[in-house]
């Protein structure tokens, strides 16, 4: 039985093209390329969308200002208020984003295009996914609600902890 195996494996090493080599009896079995980061995929539609809320933001501001200065007369300047209030309201967000990618862009340490909501469907199979690691673990947070990158620090520490509970069983 033993020869006929190592004919048969030997048969299938030589027409095989695939090259395998022995694992470390030290080593645990994770190689430091599973934990590197992927380069950084740009929000072009987010960013987008917040430029566009910045530029109709800050419109609505200056001609609510200028309303309210009596530079554009009106007979209710009273009613010009809500114009600068709804500005604000879409120049806001528009303004946090931008910054964001503009940081994330220069590459200053903290920032990155994951904390811009990206507006594609691949995100619901990552919310599924980190939802299912969420029901396995004894998280109390949403994860839903953690930025990416905090997301994937988190990952690898569960997965850490996880091959420290099997070390000492």
């Amino acid at each position: 039985m033993k020869a006929a195996r190592s004919n048969m494996l030997g048969a299938a090493g030589s027409n095989s093209k695939v090259k395998y080599s022995r694992v470390a009896a030290d080593e645990d079995g994770y190689i430091d390329l599973q934990f590197k980061k992927s380069p950084p995929k740009v929000p072009y539609k987010a960013i987008a969308l917040a430029l566009f809320l910045f530029l109709i933001g800050s419109l609505l501001i200056i001609f609510g200002a200028l309303l309210l200065s009596g530079t554009i007369q009106v007979e209710h300047p009273d009613r010009t208020i809500p114009v600068i209030i709804i500005g604000l309201l879409v120049f806001l967000p528009g303004f946090y984003h931008l910054r964001i990618a503009y940081y994330a862009a220069k590459g200053f340490r903290g920032y990155s295009y994951d904390d811009i909501p990206d507006f594609e469907k691949k995100q619901t199979k990552n919310k599924r996914r980190l939802l299912l690691i969420h029901r396995q673990t004894s998280v109390t947070f949403p994860l839903c609600l953690v930025s990416e990158s905090r997301r994937r620090d988190f990952v690898k520490d569960e997965v850490l902890k996880q091959q420290q509970r099997w070390k000492q069983d």
